[in-house]
């Protein structure tokens, strides 16, 4: 948890990367232009996770957007 202060006073906390929320939020909401949506599992490569697209996509711009906290 990373504390947050403003000239010497507490403004809040927030988790840092890779630790949970503590209260559960709603998801955020993106207005995104694009050609094609595309639903996906993330999967396990070495020390990341990969999402699977189709070959014709390849050196494409794409975006993950994640759908579950």
């Amino acid at each position: 948890m990373l504390t947050l202060y403003h000239e010497d006073e507490w403004v809040g906390e927030i988790p840092l990367w890779g630790e949970r929320p503590t209260i559960p939020r709603e998801p955020d909401c993106y207005q995104i232009r694009g050609y094609a949506v595309l639903e996906g599992t993330a999967r396990p490569f070495g020390n990341t996770a990969h999402v699977t697209v189709p070959r014709k996509h390849l050196g494409k711009r794409v975006k993950v957007v994640v759908l579950e906290p």
